[in-house]
């Protein structure tokens, strides 16, 4: 049975639940002894709050007294609030980690579905989807050229000198050009490679040729506009 003379309250309830009933003091009423230990008030604390936070806030220690029960409608706001923040980043994170593999599984459906719209022969499907592949893991589904176009003049050509800073070291005929003419030379230069075959390209005609990495490719007759 309950003393009418005791505060109601949550810990009231715990100290019943425990078997360690408050007494009053005869001395001082205002001041109550016994009751569950600090350890057990902590936890049993620490367990609501965690409760009215992942939960709906009902469980074995509920809100039983005005301000218990405001407190918890207080932490059922705040921690749907939070959750609606967390799990709204998570998923923006989550979207951002798996977009590059979404657009590539998206581009290779798309290449595959017009390969068999179109009836393109084996043969040549293969082709299409080998250079497909092999762009995307160059480039990593990166348009390059975008990416260019968000810098001024001055910083893509340094960006350019940049990506073709092998080319211009390992072959004689750019060593002895100045800076000013490699910079504007990045600016049109373009290397394509498809699985060690080096395409040359002019303004009529495309033509292939099977090579080793170290070798060298001339071409002689009209110019190219791509190496």
């Amino acid at each position: 049975m309950e003393n009418p003379l005791l505060p109601d309250g949550w810990l009231l309830r715990l100290a019943n639940d425990l078997k360690s009933p408050y007494n009053i003091n005869l001395s001082n009423r205002t001041r109550l002894v016994g009751g569950p230990s600090r350890t057990s008030s902590y936890i049993s604390s620490l367990y609501f709050t965690m409760s009215c936070m992942s939960t709906v806030g009902f469980g074995n220690i509920a809100s039983t007294t005005d301000n218990e029960k405001v407190f918890g409608v207080c932490m059922m706001i705040i921690s749907a609030l939070l959750y609606a923040a967390i799990f709204g980043h998570m998923t923006t994170i989550i979207q951002q980690m798996t977009s590059a593999t979404v657009r590539y599984h998206d581009m290779i459906s798309n290449v595959r579905e017009f390969i068999k719209l179109q009836e393109v022969p084996k043969e040549l499907a293969e082709r299409v989807m080998d250079y497909v592949v092999s762009t995307w893991a160059m480039t990593k589904g990166i348009d390059t050229q975008k990416v260019l176009g968000y810098c001024p003049k001055d910083m893509k050509a340094d960006i350019c000198v940049h990506l073709n800073r092998k080319v211009f070291n390992e072959h004689s005929c750019f060593r002895l050009a100045s800076d000013g003419c490699l910079r504007s030379l990045a600016m049109f230069l373009e290397v394509k490679m498809q699985r060690f075959f080096f395409f040359l390209i002019s303004s009529e005609y495309i033509f292939s040729q099977s090579c080793r990495s170290w070798d060298l490719l001339y071409h002689t007759g009209e110019s190219v506009d791509a190496l």
